[in-house]
């Protein structure tokens, strides 16, 4: 005959405290970062201009890329979309594969 299980003790393994568990274990590591980044932040000046020198560069390259997606493709007349798929045939021979 086996012993009887006192009421208290749970099969399976034992329950982990809400504050032990892997996401607050994480959440506390991503809001250390977070904190230690903000206070970087504060601390220097230079910091903010590098930011903001990289963020207007990247607004200058996506206008530039923005214009030439607006003003379109300027291809030669030859080459062109002969079988209607949408797209650009680069070869102009009639050679179609088979």
């Amino acid at each position: 005959m086996q012993p009887a299980l006192p009421p208290e003790a749970a099969v399976g393994p034992p329950k982990r405290n809400l504050s032990e568990t892997v996401w607050t274990k994480l959440d506390r590591k991503a809001t250390a970062i977070a904190e230690f980044t903000m206070r970087q932040y504060r601390k220097k000046r230079s910091t903010w201009v590098l930011g903001a020198v990289g963020a207007l560069l990247v607004c200058i390259v996506l206008l530039f890329y923005i214009d030439a997606m607006a003003e379109g493709s300027n291809l030669p007349d030859w080459i062109a979309d002969n079988d209607g798929d949408g797209l650009i045939d680069e070869d102009p021979s009639e050679w179609d594969g088979s």
